[in-house]
């Protein structure tokens, strides 16, 4: 079988798999994996909070992408996609073919919202969202991936959130609760802003690392095909026909 990657051990992998050797030098569990083993089926998991369509040009973006995933992952793979609401929904792949929207009104996020019993194992799981909620990252990604086989996260951000041009005293409305905070913002609250921004990300790109799961941020400001051509593709997300 050709080796596909290492990633850390998880109860009930197979045993000859385990790489010893790497046990003996650091007491860290790892398992092989082998590009057999990649089960044809693909869960594509989509935020469906509010904060998803706090932009229209986010929104459509979250849309054309989850369209896109779906479609480019049906051609090959048995295809299982969830709008995560307040549970995770069951969705077909006509609605998008009917032109229908995504709705953008949950109230839970991806740390709270319960997984069990829906996904299998085994599987490459997706998931599309803005990850901006408050999370123990380690937490987040380890409840994510499951005994999935593989887990990308996809980060879609809008301008706003990755280069806000705030100044001035302002509004600011919390899309998931509808609270909001009068601020005055100048160039230290913003730097301040991008700094546990890039925190964040940060910690979420290398928990996802460590467990051998792979995230990507995504500019909603960007047109789909850029998005494909720019990111996904050299990625290895999805690739040329």
């Amino acid at each position: 079988m050709e080796f596909q990657e290492f990633r850390d051990y998880q109860a009930g992998d197979d045993l000859r798999h385990i790489d010893w050797r790497a046990y003996a030098r650091t007491e860290t569990l790892t398992t092989r994996l082998y590009r057999e083993e990649v089960a044809a089926t693909v869960e594509l998991i989509i935020d469906g909070s509010r904060s998803m369509a706090l932009h229209p040009e986010k929104q459509l973006r979250l849309h054309e992408l989850a369209a896109f995933l779906a479609g480019a992952s049906s051609y090959d793979a048995s295809l299982h996609i969830f709008h995560a609401l307040d549970t995770l929904v069951p969705i077909e792949l006509s609605r998008w073919q009917a032109g229908e929207n995504l709705r953008c009104d949950g109230k839970q996020s991806l740390a709270t919202l319960p997984l069990a019993g829906a996904l299998r194992a085994g599987t490459v799981r997706v998931v599309l969202s803005d990850f901006l909620f408050p999370c123990d990252t380690r937490a987040l990604i380890n409840r994510l991936r499951g005994r999935a086989h593989r887990l990308l996260l996809l980060q879609l951000l809008d301008a706003s959130e990755h280069s806000p041009h705030l100044q001035g005293n302002v509004r600011l409305l919390e899309a998931e609760t509808g609270h909001t905070r009068e601020l005055p913002v100048d160039e230290g609250t913003v730097r301040r802003y991008l700094g546990r921004l890039d925190r964040h990300c940060r910690g979420l790109a290398e928990e996802a690392q460590r467990s051998g799961a792979v995230f990507l941020q995504l500019d909603a400001s960007k047109p789909l095909d850029t998005i494909v051509r720019q990111t996904l593709i050299p990625a290895e997300v999805v690739e040329s026909r």
